[in-house]
């Protein structure tokens, strides 16, 4: 039976190999899943469903399993593990978009929440304005869209609201690899664990993507998502209030 928290992450766990201007690593522990079920394992129970190669690093299993991350759905095939290799990091599916924009509008109406980066959504909706992008997809039959701007934040739109949230000032920015994942880690984590769906909740929700994304950043494979502490969390998402957060009083 689902409790409250509950999520479920269907993906690729894999071994990364990143050179950014910031340094470099290699056959670290990286996938979509990885990400993702990091950051969301901070606000819930997260399952995960994804294959492994049998030179998968028993020491990467011991960091999902200290999260608490239930890996009964990871499963080991004969072979080596998935790796990705990339002098820039990237979370995008411009493939997709080029070839089979259809099949990808098909699924972008499936979904409640619909999660892409600037260059997709420009690319899907054929708007070069985000504003003019998140209503065009609305148009094509979206629920609702969240356009991540990387340094410049978010952008959320569904049918009755729009909300912006501002990107945490991080300061040491070591690889972006997984930023998207880890947000969708964090806005999803926060909607399960509160079961609200509301401005209010979808605000927050924003808060603590942005938050798990700023975390991911800071270091190379998700190891920042796996240090960080309830209180460094919390700081942040207070931080990101006090940032947007003023006094409406009248003006003239």
């Amino acid at each position: 039976m689902r409790s409250p928290g509950d999520m479920l992450v269907v993906g690729s766990v894999a071994l990364d190999s990143v050179r950014t201007p910031y340094g470099e690593a290699a056959e670290v522990l990286g996938g979509s899943a990885a990400y993702f079920a990091f950051s969301a394992a901070h606000y819930g129970t997260v399952r995960v469903v994804a294959v492994v190669g049998e030179d998968f690093p028993g020491v990467h299993r011991g960091d999902f399993t200290r999260r608490g991350v239930d890996l009964s759905g990871l499963e080991t095939a004969p072979g080596r593990t998935f790796r990705w290799r990339g002098e820039y990091a990237a979370d995008t599916m411009n493939y997709w978009i080029a070839r089979k924009p259809d099949r990808v509008l098909e699924v972008l109406r499936r979904v409640d929440i619909a999660l892409l980066n600037e260059e997709e959504a420009r690319a899907l909706a054929g708007e070069t304005l985000l504003v003019r992008a998140a209503d065009r997809l609305l148009e094509q039959g979206a629920r609702a869209v969240i356009i991540k701007k990387g340094e410049h934040g978010a952008l959320y739109r569904d049918h009755e609201a729009r909300f912006v949230t501002p990107a945490f000032p991080v300061e040491d920015l070591r690889d972006p690899t997984g930023a998207g994942d880890s947000f969708a880690g964090g806005f999803l984590g926060w909607l399960a664990r509160s079961g609200g769906s509301d401005g209010d909740s979808v605000c927050l929700a924003l808060a603590c993507g942005t938050t798990m994304a700023s975390l991911a950043i800071e270091d190379f494979s998700p190891r920042r998502l796996i240090e960080a502490r309830r209180e460094e969390i919390v700081e942040r998402v207070r931080f990101l209030h006090q940032m947007v957060h003023y006094d409406l009083k009248p003006l003239f």
